[in-house]
């Protein structure tokens, strides 16, 4: 190296090309691999042009492929340095990658995966994201055991928390890995480090985890997170499109939606009886019936109670009673004026927002002990305003909050009566899915 060394300064300075060896370095690393093949380059442009004899060329012994191995080798600084460049075209620079990403990008369609679990309102999200995508899609279905209880930052990138490897997470890796919710996080890291870091993850809800895992996160106002760059603030969940598109006809009737109880509301009957007040107001309004639907949350002593209180003309569908057989509740938002319901489920009001027919939402109660601990003033409310990310002990999710973000963006008016009421915007929120579908597709290796 040292009459490498000498060799190089002896070149004058208008035919140096790249920079310097560093002092006490040699040829050793980037700087002086590029000194290394300055000096090459010149000294061949002195003799015409004539390649210098190599040692790997001139030892008739040496195997075909030694270099390439040896050009492998010399990545990690392995072997001898000269063997490091064997096979290398001095007069040429090193091939750009950039034609064989592109070529893989116009030949290869994408591979996309979602991470089922097991709550059907987040499959649901996740099928619906990815028909909007255009991309044909693989399910994964993630089969959780008790360590899906720890923290994420506890699980890392692992399959800790699932019964076993699912089946279908085999090579070749995806492109895109969409994931919801919790739990759903440490596979999909793990994903992403068997993919070496290629895999792009997009991920619904609130994570709990640090937004830097994800390339992209999209969430809505009741998880209180945290703005982040990768961050997407949703107004409502992202929806299927309805299985019975809205009637082009004149609507038939006016629809109740009586959800139910979860661990931070509970419905009793005078919440009940609100709704089928204004309920009727709006049917007597618009001079059509009532049609009633419960949900699979309903309470079965509410449910009766509000079937007691219709007339014979007015339509009643209980989910408990029917087994949630031949429901008409998707049927019955697309032949509907207006729809009034409960705002105890987030899926349900994007169900009805979606029919671009005006929504009435009656405020469903909290339950006492969240009200007594959030009260305003209380050290527990900035917690639930702001700790929606945390890994431990995060706030149950937070319908006010999802509620005057929507205000906030002029998609809902407090009702004076209690709850609020939004008018049809079905063109404000195609539009914030279209930004959202651009960023995501930008994640894509077909991108454009």
């Amino acid at each position: 190296m040292r009459g490498g060394a000498a060799a190089g300064s002896a070149l004058r300075p208008r035919e140096r090309i790249g920079r310097a060896a560093p002092a006490g370095r040699g040829c050793g690393g980037e700087p002086g691999r590029e000194w290394f093949r300055a000096g090459a380059r010149n000294a061949l442009r002195r003799q015409g042009g004539r390649r210098l004899p190599h040692r790997a060329h001139r030892h008739a012994a040496l195997p075909a492929g030694a270099s390439a191995a040896a050009e492998r080798r010399g990545a990690d600084g392995r072997g001898d340095r000269a063997a490091a460049v064997a096979g290398h075209d001095l007069l040429q620079p090193d091939p750009d990658p950039a034609p064989r990403v592109a070529e893989t990008r116009v030949t290869s369609p994408p591979r996309v995966w979602l991470l089922l679990g097991q709550r059907h309102g987040d499959n649901a999200q996740l099928r619906a994201l990815a028909a909007d995508l255009g991309a044909e899609s693989r399910e994964i279905q993630l089969d959780f055991n008790g360590f899906c209880q720890l923290p994420n930052a506890a699980l890392g990138a692992s399959l800790l928390s699932l019964r076993g490897r699912p089946a279908e997470a085999a090579p070749p890796w995806p492109d895109l890995v969409i994931g919801i919710g919790r739990r759903s996080v440490p596979a999909a890291r793990w994903l992403r480090a068997r993919s070496g870091g290629r895999t792009r993850l997009v991920h619904m809800g609130r994570p709990r985890a640090h937004p830097r895992h994800f390339d992209l996160l999209l969430t809505t106002g009741q998880y209180a997170m945290p703005d982040a760059a990768n961050l997407i603030r949703l107004a409502l969940p992202w929806q299927a499109p309805l299985a019975e598109p809205p009637a082009a006809g004149p609507a038939r009737h006016v629809l109740a939606v009586l959800g139910g109880d979860s661990w931070t509301v509970r419905l009793d009957e005078a919440t009940a009886g609100t709704l089928l007040h204004r309920a009727r107001a709006a049917a007597a309004r618009h001079g059509l019936p009532l049609a009633v639907a419960t949900s699979p949350r309903t309470p079965p002593r509410l449910a009766a109670a509000l079937r007691a209180r219709l007339g014979s003309a007015e339509r009643f569908y209980d989910w408990h009673a029917a087994g949630g057989r031949d429901n008409p509740y998707r049927e019955w938002l697309g032949q509907a004026a207006e729809i009034v319901l409960t705002g105890d489920s987030v899926s349900a009001l994007s169900d009805a927002v979606w029919t671009g027919c005006p929504v009435q939402v009656v405020a469903a109660p909290e339950r006492p002990w969240l009200r007594l601990i959030t009260r305003p003033g209380t050290p527990l409310r900035i917690w639930r305003r702001r700790g929606g990310n945390l890994a431990l002990g995060a706030p149950p999710p937070d319908l006010d909050a999802l509620f005057a973000d929507l205000e906030a963006r002029g998609l809902a008016q407090p009702d004076p009566e209690g709850g609020w009421r939004l008018p049809p915007c079905c063109a404000a929120l195609e539009a914030e899915r279209h930004a959202a579908l651009a960023r995501l597709r930008a994640l894509l290796p077909c991108a454009e």
